[in-house]
This record gives structure tokens, sequence and C-alpha cells, in this order.
């Protein structure tokens, strides 16, 4: 996970500098996704892919470093509470927010925080900015792969995937339910986006 918001990049880039100690002919590389879900998901099935292809350890290390800032991430939630408890939020922002239903659309920056990029008035708009998201950030190819997690909402996953085929016809989307570690810290109602986009 990013160390933006977890410890787990530091714990493994220290194993990592102590097995290349005690194997000097080993080479061992952390990436620092600088994300979570399936942004961790889409430098896995990258590095899976080169490792196929049969490309050197530290050239694969190189391109995997390269494509972090390319991984956009976006979500939104449906209830403040959630992410009142884990401190990401004060308790009046998210009564304030609950109050008039606004709903944030946050993302992870280029240091791997969760931040917010803005706000908008219910969950409609809050799928549709997602959506505006992907159509400005994303990299003009075939095929594009995008994935769509949810905290069981699977209709506004449905819905958002919707709008994705309407600015990529050809888009091959991927739909689940969001994993459970981060998604404690969200809620259900968690809709979130990756995709391969210009810059996060």
């Amino acid at each position: 996970m990013s160390s933006g918001i977890s410890g787990t990049y530091s714990a493994a880039a220290a194993a990592a500098e102590e097995l290349m100690e005690r194997f000097s002919n080993r080479f061992v590389h952390i990436v620092d996704s600088l994300g979570c879900g399936f942004g961790n998901g889409i430098l896995a099935m990258e590095a899976a892919k080169l490792s196929r292809q049969g490309t050197d350890a530290r050239e694969a290390a190189a391109i995997l470093d390269a494509e972090v800032p390319h991984v956009c991430q976006y979500f939104t939630v449906d209830d403040l509470n959630f992410l009142k408890q884990t401190g990401r939020v004060s308790g009046v922002t998210a009564k304030i927010a609950t109050i008039l239903n606004i709903k944030p659309i946050l993302y992870g920056d280029s240091t791997g925080h969760i931040v917010s990029c803005s706000k908008v008035r219910g969950r409609r708009n809050a799928i549709a900015a997602l959506a505006e998201k992907y159509r400005e950030k994303r990299i003009a190819e075939k095929q594009p792969a995008v994935y769509i997690s949810h905290g069981d909402c699977l209709a506004d996953a449905e819905k958002l995937s919707d709008m994705i085929r309407t600015v990529t016809p050809d888009a091959v989307v991927n739909i689940c339910q969001h994993e459970p570690f981060s998604g404690a810290h969200v809620g259900p109602g968690m809709l979130g986006l990756f995709f391969r986009g210009t810059e996060r």
C-alpha cells in the first residue's frame, strides 16, 4: 500500500535492504504504489506481464516506478462517518456534509495521500464527477482497462461503467466489490474508479 497511508512500504523496503545485504548477488525492489485496492492491482498485473515476457528485474522495476504516476485512483463515499471514525475528517465536517448531502471526490495524490479534489451535492452528481475525471485524465488507447470497485452498491458501479463506455465505447470495464482492508475505512456506498491516465 501507499507510503502515504500505510507503513507497509517502509517495512518492505527495510526487508529488501536486509535481504540484499545478506545476498549481495540478488536484486530486490519495492514499488511504492502510492495507492491501494485496484491501484495496486494495475501495477501487479503489469509486473506479471513483464515477468512473463522475461524482462530483466531492474528494467521491470524502472518500468513499474515510471507507471506509478499514471495510475489514477478516484473514489467517493456515501457516509462520511466512516472517514470520521478513522480520523480522515472531523466530526463537524461529517455532520455538515451529511445534512447538506455533500459527497466528496477523493483521490490518491502524487505523494500517496488520500485528499479531496472536489465536493458535489448528491450521489448522482458524485458518480458523474468520477466519470468526468476519467474523461479528463484518460490516456487514449485501444480497449483501455478500467476498474470499478464498490462497497455493496453494484447498481451505482454499473451506472458509472455505462458513463465510462459513453466516453470510451471499447473500454474493458471490470467491476468487483472493494477489498475489505481499506473498505473498512470508507464503508458501504464507497465507489472507486481506477485507470491509466496522463497524470494523477
